[in-house]
């Protein structure tokens, strides 16, 4: 067999690909380490896929594919809603489920990225966030997102969007046991609008399981006037995560 050509050659073809350099992997491993140098270097997970994460990209048989991946971007699936609960605000209840699915999705990232390389060429950029099925920003189709919001200006209360969880904050519960994830090295954290609100302190707990975090970039939310009890809490977790 004719010798392949360079990596560096190889990855300058492939950039010029899309849905064809899947293909390529299939040709010979130099082929398939050069493709794969595409394909895995900005992934997309959430809660429920959590398994073919840690299958395909985890793998003993493919120990090349975690430092491949130079971006996570990780959506924690929180429970869903129906129609008749858009009218009404989240209660302790709601509270609760979601912040047991919030820590649920985060344990298990974390053991997945703990069994990754933490050596030089591992450096992950994690994207955290978190939304409900039931949410507007969820809809997949424009549309129905579109009636939604006109039927929220026409009759508020009937589908209060946002402001179903607008004094609800995610956090990990008591229970959560993070394992290190070394691989990580740049983190950010779209806890704010218009995804859903998380806790100072649960970042706090998350950098705290990062030893080799150099970035990190977190929209959190500080608007809770009307509620000085729960704005004081907040900005004592905030104070944690700085103290960090």
């Amino acid at each position: 067999m004719a010798p392949s050509l360079p990596l560096e050659a190889l990855l300058h073809i492939f950039s010029f690909l899309t849905d064809d350099v899947v293909s390529c992997a299939g040709v010979c491993r130099e082929w398939q380490v050069a493709a794969e140098r595409t394909t895995f270097s900005t992934l997309l997970a959430n809660s429920s896929n959590l398994e073919d994460l840690r299958r395909i990209v985890g793998h003993t048989s493919t120990p090349w594919r975690p430092s491949f991946v130079r971006k996570l971007d990780f959506k924690c699936i929180l429970p869903a809603y129906g129609v008749q609960a858009r009218s009404r605000f989240e209660d302790e209840n709601d509270r609760s489920s979601n912040d047991k699915a919030f820590t649920q999705a985060v344990t298990s990232l974390f053991k997945v990225l703990s069994s990754w390389s933490d050596d030089d060429r591992c450096k992950l950029e994690l994207v955290i966030y978190a939304r409900s099925p039931g949410d507007v920003e969820s809809e997949p189709d424009w549309a129905e997102r579109k009636i939604r919001m006109q039927k929220h200006q026409a009759f508020p209360d009937e589908d209060l969007l946002w402001a179903r969880y607008g004094s609800s904050y995610l956090q990990l519960t008591e229970e959560a046991h993070l394992s290190t994830a070394k691989c990580v090295v740049e983190l950010q954290v779209h806890g704010s609008f218009p995804y859903r609100e998380l806790s100072p302190r649960s970042v706090s707990e998350i950098v705290c399981r990062l030893p080799r975090l150099r970035v990190l970039s977190a929209n959190l939310s500080d608007n809770k006037r009307r509620n000085p009890t729960m704005r004081d809490r907040l900005r004592n977790g905030m104070s944690i995560l700085f103290c960090n």
